[in-house]
């Protein structure tokens, strides 16, 4: 029997960006509070896919986004979108017959039940819920009215559109039965609203936790590459793409200490530069296949994350410390989650992220199972906690 409802706004992958990654925690964690085979996954990728070849040209050609724009402006949800636009939208687009599958396949499933949400754009999800007497619990990758989009604080319509948004998400996270938020950041900011809240972090797991721990044993049997230091992220998200080119500007500007070579990776990362611009010891790579990736990680003297605003929490940051890389970083991500083994946090100062650099390429820096472990150990995991509370109350039965 389906005890827990999973329904995912992201894809679920042990390969992929850093949504899928949380996901596949998020996953990992409930079957491990309630068994294999008790969960049912609704995933808004899976279910596109699904359908007609009409519908999948309609999302691919970035209808459905011009879609929920008019929906946002005209519901009145947000009529400031009429003057600058958002992409965060409570009233987010999905056609009518997948609500009327998820309310069909809820109303046929054995009671009780219980719901993990991982994302507020799709809070109908809530009322459905309601409907049914299933509570919500949200394991959230972003205060995602907060997140989207590029920022322009000095263009007003933008500040009055983004408050509204926020002032939905609040409206949004005020209707669920509990919230476990990725980020110390977001707990501050939402616990601050007067709403309970719980941090829970991100840690590598299953298949994920076994690859980063062959990279780690690969990379103590190896001589790493010399000058050689990895900038990983995804440029298509508006934040990562601001802190990305902030650092490729002032390797422009000011040039790579000698020796030392750059290779960014990650999706859009190709695109840093205009097309034909080269930068002597930068090259840009683009989206990996998970088996190149690796390479380059047990080949890199170190990782650059580059981070220097945004929401949510830097799922690679742990990662990297499992395989037993050192990492330099702005200081904003260490909000989100803290310090992490292995990290070198500096201003943003490029003379600080060049002596770091020249001091981890005259080392072999290392990071112990050991004290990867302690740190995992001290981190919150109260998804397990939340959903025992819940079948214990008579919400979930973990067998049927």
């Amino acid at each position: 029997m389906n005890n827990i409802i999973y329904v995912c706004r992201t894809g679920i992958s042990d390969i992929g960006h850093g949504g899928m990654h949380r996901a596949y925690q998020v996953l990992h964690d409930i079957n491990r509070a309630i068994g294999e085979g008790n969960t049912k996954i609704v995933n808004l990728p899976k279910w596109r896919e699904s359908q007609s070849n009409w519908f999948r040209k309609f999302y691919w050609l970035g209808q459905e986004t011009k879609v929920n724009y008019l929906r946002k402006a005209f519901s009145l949800e947000n009529p400031f979108n009429l003057l600058s636009h958002s992409p965060f939208t409570t009233r987010y687009y999905v056609p009518g017959k997948f609500w009327a599958d998820y309310s069909k396949m809820i109303g046929d499933a054995q009671k009780p039940l219980i719901c993990v949400l991982d994302d507020t754009r799709l809070a109908k999800v809530i009322q459905i819920n309601k409907e049914h007497g299933i509570p919500t619990i949200l394991c959230n990758q972003n205060l995602e009215s907060l997140d989207l989009g590029s920022r322009d604080y000095k263009q007003k319509w933008w500040l009055y559109t983004t408050a509204v948004d926020f002032a939905n998400e609040l409206h949004v996270l005020a209707q669920l039965d509990d919230r476990l938020v990725i980020s110390q950041v977001e707990v501050g900011i939402i616990g601050g609203m007067g709403l309970s809240v719980r941090y829970y972090p991100y840690r590598p797991v299953g298949t994920i936790r076994q690859r980063l721990d062959d990279i780690r044993l690969k990379r103590e049997k190896t001589n790493q590459e010399s000058g050689l230091f990895l900038l990983l992220g995804s440029a298509n998200h508006s934040s990562t793409m601001e802190s990305m080119s902030w650092l490729i500007s002032q390797i422009k500007q000011y040039g790579l200490p000698p020796g030392i070579k750059i290779v960014a990776a990650g999706r859009h990362t190709e695109k840093l530069l205009p097309a034909g611009e080269k930068i002597s010891g930068l090259e840009l790579k683009g989206w990996l296949p998970q088996v190149d990736l690796d390479h380059l990680l047990i080949k890199a003297k170190g990782v650059l994350v580059a981070q220097r605003c945004g929401f949510g929490a830097l799922v690679r940051l742990p990662e990297l410390a499992c395989a037993g890389l050192p990492v330099i970083t702005s200081p904003h991500p260490t909000y989100a989650g803290g310090w992490t083994p292995g990290m070198h946090v500096v201003e943003d100062n490029w003379n600080a992220w060049c002596n770091t650099m020249e001091i981890l390429n005259r080392t072999k820096a290392t990071i112990t199972p050991d004290a990867y472990n302690e740190w995992e150990e001290k981190q919150p995991k109260p998804l397990e906690e939340v959903l025992l509370r819940h079948q214990n109350n008579g919400v979930v039965r973990s067998n049927d």
